[in-house]
């Protein structure tokens, strides 16, 4: 072996080794005066990699060394398997830390910055008086990505049931009352969570009064596991992972037991922000709803350009029902298949899995098709279901499904390339074991979409198979173009949809030859701004359909203009014009006014005029007007839409939403619907903040970080706060109050996991901050020099100028102002007019001689102190007793109180101390029931 590769191998036994020195001892040759320095202290000790991320764990910290708590192992290993560091440096950092270090001897300098570089050992800096140790990892231990899967802390603060609540309801001239009402609840329970989804409808698809569940069931996950167990609809997203690339719209209900992997626990989802344009020519009423008419969406929209964002459309793949309502009339209608998949993090090489065994719901088939058909349900109920995907490389991600039942199986698989943000492929093919095959895919390339899906259908129309429980009765095929782009100073947007299906009633009139209903439809938009601040939307609509039994096609194209400009800060003008192929004319004209309004409200109205005109029906002119409002606070949001026109017709529509988190103890309202939440909450009740705070006053700030990364602030300024939580997260939370009007004697740290069902609590206790001026004076009107505040409402006292002080307080607790150990006095806080108390006093030093305090002053004079006093005549009426006698009254008047003291050269009578006596009965009794004499003991009783 050469000498070189003997250096070698010793480098890497010293790095695998590093030294390791613990001083559990001190040396006896220490100087006695530097052992307390030396000697080591069990504390809160940050421990802080390569001068970056840190963490603070309790250790024994000496001046030269460090040894973490044993019960903070598990608590240091999470935050190394955060950091980019290889697998055997976090086991060797982490048996250094528990076993104990020294200061590493290449660090030359001060400790706070000394530089370590090319050393090939892990080197270890103590900095006593700051309570830190520097690790430096050499660069060859740092990994290029976090080489160990680190999952979220387990623990929660509580447990709690989130309601969701969501209320629709609608009415007109020409429809009864339809309302509907939806509870998504989250329990959390035994270390997961329950959640259920009720719906409760007076109409339905079927025309009857409804009340159904999308879901019913019991999750758990824990690292990388996921469970499931319960009942779950077609309306829920099946899949938690990356086999989400093999969701092929299978619309099935089931009680079932569902197991697999998850990266809930470890890493963040990315959703899809793609949006969906259309244009209308007049305001009105999106609503969005699934093919059983369950509310998706519902809001107020103007007219010209408008898009839903998939953000706020349920995940997976899911038929939706569009329109736009204005009056009887609607405006705009489309059913579009909505392919809105969660892109699931797995690394390269990484596998996901999920596994299902359970029982499928009874349901009618897919209605793709016009004609219904008498065939028993679908016999085989029990089914089991296994995925698995694998991230063979970065872009590409791969993955197969089987689905059994006792008779049948669909087995599918599916491929999904990310090459970036601006191209992506995903394409699966399927089959079954009656022959008939679904085909998908979708493919985003820089602002276009494409989406494209075929079922052919093989099986006899008298038998319910797999196949026809999933898809329906019927072959089919669907086309989807999408495509948006800034062009110039405007939008262009344009898109394309083909639908194309079998219709099943020709299986008895034509035998065995297939025939298809067709429908296309292509539109395009484009929408920019103009002359004097307006906008102009021009937007096209070509569309054609066949019927395949009568042989007839439609085809209508329509070319319409949206033109909208503003008439001051609150009002607007709006035209839209339309022209069809079938001869129909359309003209609107209105004016729009926004209502001001507090921040709460939101107020609009349209009122104009309508002309139509078309072969069939006569022209006609209808004046019209609408009412569109918007409420939000912190406990509820909701929104309503008006319309009334001169023939009598009209319409309302209504939403509203809130969510309520029950706790062991309490019940909170919140407009932001979550699965987890950080709740906090004033704890001095009688003080509110609603109460204190005006506008020239600076709140409180609670920092957030999510996964030790910012997550924003929330501002202290109500009673209670609620702040939405994302779900699998580690929060940690602390109250700021450095630059707030406000002092906070309660909590102002705390951290939890956001599983569902749970929830953070921080019991703050804030009290306001007020700042006064008062001048000091003592009884014989001289400047006082030194005032002190005593007690917990005391943050701070300034001396400005001689006998003037300046003195911070807590509202709400309790503080004494002491001179020298006595009182020095102020009006009570009630009796505050302005941060300015003018010139009060602070008691002398006294003594107790029989029964009396008795003062010394100046030129050998003596105070008596009679007492504090609130009704002048009681003052007035022993003042004039004392007019004939050698004694001085002295009269110290304090907001509304008077403080009354007899000024003498020597010491009094027996009399006279009897008349004392007789007054001071009338005197208001102590509020701390001490006399001045002892207040110095009371003061440092109050510390």
């Amino acid at each position: 072996m050469t000498l070189n590769n003997i250096c070698l191998a010793l480098s890497k036994v010293c790095l695998c080794f590093p030294v390791v020195a613990f001083a559990s001892e001190i040396p006896s040759e220490i100087p006695s005066e530097f052992q307390d320095l030396m000697q080591s202290e069990h504390t809160e000790t940050r421990i802080m990699i390569n001068d970056t991320d840190s963490v603070i764990l309790m250790a024994d910290l000496g001046y030269d060394s460090v040894k973490v708590d044993k019960n903070e192992k598990d608590a240091l290993l999470r935050f190394l398997s955060k950091q980019y560091l290889k697998s055997h440096a976090i086991r060797h950092v982490l048996t250094d830390l528990m076993e104990g270090v020294s200061t590493s001897e290449l660090c030359k300098g001060m400790r706070e910055n000394c530089v370590i570089s090319g050393a090939l050992q892990y080197q270890y800096v103590v900095i006593k008086d700051k309570a830190t140790v520097r690790v430096v990892i050499p660069t060859s231990e740092m990994a290029e990505r976090k080489s160990n899967r680190h999952y979220i802390d387990d623990a929660v603060d509580q447990n709690a049931l989130m309601m969701h609540h969501q209320f629709n309801a609608n009415m007109g001239s020409e429809s009864d009352i339809n309302a509907f009402y939806k509870n998504k609840s989250t329990l959390g329970a035994f270390g997961g969570y329950f959640v259920s989804d009720l719906n409760v409808s007076n109409h339905s698809a079927s025309g009857n009064n409804d009340l159904y569940f999308d879901q019913l069931n019991y999750n758990y996950a824990k690292e990388d596991t996921r469970f499931r167990f319960g009942y779950t609809s077609s309306s829920v997203d099946y899949y938690w992972n990356s086999s989400a690339i093999l969701d092929a719209h299978t619309q099935i209900d089931a009680v079932s037991f569902d197991l697999g992997s998850t990266s809930d626990l470890i890493f963040k989802n990315r959703d899809s922000d793609q949006r969906l344009y259309f244009s209308i020519p007049s305001s009105g009423r999106l609503i969005v709803t699934r093919r059983n008419g369950e509310p998706v969406l519902e809001k107020n929209v103007s007219a010209g350009q408008n898009y839903i964002s998939y953000s706020s459309l349920p995940k997976g793949i899911h038929v939706l029902n569009i329109k736009v309502v204005s009056g009887d009339s609607v405006i705009y209608h489309e059913v579009r298949k909505i392919y809105n998949a969660t892109k699931y993090a797995l690394n390269s090489g990484g596998f996901d899995y999920q596994l299902s065994a359970g029982s499928m719901y009874k349901q009618d088939a897919d209605e793709v098709t016009t004609d219904q058909y008498d065939v028993e349900e679908y016999q085989y109920n029990g089914f089991v279901q296994a995925s698995i995907t694998n991230r063979i490389t970065d872009p590409v991600l791969i993955g197969v499904d089987v689905l059994n039942t006792a008779e049948d199986y669909y087995a599918r698989t599916a491929i999904q390339i990310d090459v970036d943000k601006n191209l992506a492929v995903n394409a699966l093919a399927g089959t079954f074991s009656d022959d008939s095959s679904y085909l998908q895919s979708e493919l985003t390339l820089g602002k276009a979409s494409f989406t494209w899906s075929k079922f052919y259908d093989e099986t006899s129309p008298l038998k319910y198979d797999l196949s026809n429980y999933l898809y329906g009765f019927g072959s089919f095929q669907e086309f989807t173009a999408n495509y948006s782009h800034r062009l110039g100073s405007g939008n262009f947007y344009t898109s394309y949809s083909n639908y194309k299906s079998e219709r099943g009633g020709t299986y008895y009139e034509l035998g065995d030859e297939a025939v298809f209903d067709d429908y296309k439809s292509v539109m395009a938009g484009y929408t920019f701004s103009s002359l004097w601040h307006s906008t102009i939307d021009i937007n096209t609509t070509y569309s054609e359909s066949t019927d395949a039994l009568s042989g007839e096609m439609n085809d209508e194209w329509m070319l319409g203009v949206n033109f909208s400009v503003p008439l001051g800060t609150h009002s607007s003008m709006n035209y839209a014009a339309s022209t069809s192929s079938n001869g129909y004319q359309y003209h609107r004209a209105t004016i729009n006014h926004q209502f001001e309004t507090d921040d709460s409200v939101s107020l609009s109205g349209e009122a104009g005029f309508r002309y139509s005109d078309s072969e069939a029906i006569p022209s006609e002119t209808i004046g019209e007007a609408t009412l569109s409002a918007g409420y939000r606070d912190q406990h509820l949001s909701g929104s309503s839409y008006g319309y009334l026109d001169t023939e009598g017709d009209y319409n309302v529509f209504a939403a509203f939403s809130a969510s309520t988190i029950v706790t062991d103890d309490n019940t909170y309202m919140t407009d932001r619907a979550a699965d987890s939440y950080l709740i906090i909450e004033n704890q001095q009740l009688d003080q509110k903040l609603h109460s204190l705070t005006d506008e020239s006053e600076f709140v409180s700030v609670v920092r957030i970080k999510s996964n030790d990364d910012p997550a924003g602030q929330v501002l202290v300024d109500e009673d209670t706060v609620i702040y939405p939580f994302k779900p699998y997260r580690e929060y940690k939370v602390a109250l700021d109050e450095a630059a707030s009007d406000y002092h906070n004697t309660g909590e102002s740290f705390a951290e939890s996991s956001s599983y569902p069902g749970t929830i953070l609590k921080l019991d703050v206790d804030l009290h306001s901050v007020k700042s006064y001026l008062s001048v000091f004076t003592d009884i014989e009107g001289n400047a006082v020099d030194d005032v002190k505040c005593k007690g917990a409402g005391c943050l701070d006292v300034e001396e400005l100028s001689q006998g003037v002080f300046k003195f911070k307080i807590s509202q709400g607790l309790p503080y004494q102002l002491v001179s020298r150990g006595q009182r020095c006095v102020i009006p009570y806080s009630d009796e505050y007019e302005s941060y300015n108390l003018g010139t009060n006093f602070c008691m002398p030093q006294f003594d107790l001689k029989d029964g009396q305090q008795i003062a010394k002053g100046r030129n050998n004079k003596l105070y008596y102190y009679v007492g504090e006093f609130s009704q002048p005549s009681v003052i007035e009426h022993y003042e004039e007793q004392l007019a004939n006698q050698d004694l001085v009254f002295v009269k110290k008047q304090v907001g509304e109180h008077t403080f009354v003291f007899i000024e003498t050269q020597e010491q009094l009578a027996d009399n006279q101390v009897q008349f004392i006596d007789e007054f001071s009965v009338y005197a208001l009794e102590e509020s701390d029931h001490f006399p001045y004499a002892s207040v110095q003991e009371t003061t440092h009783e109050m510390q």
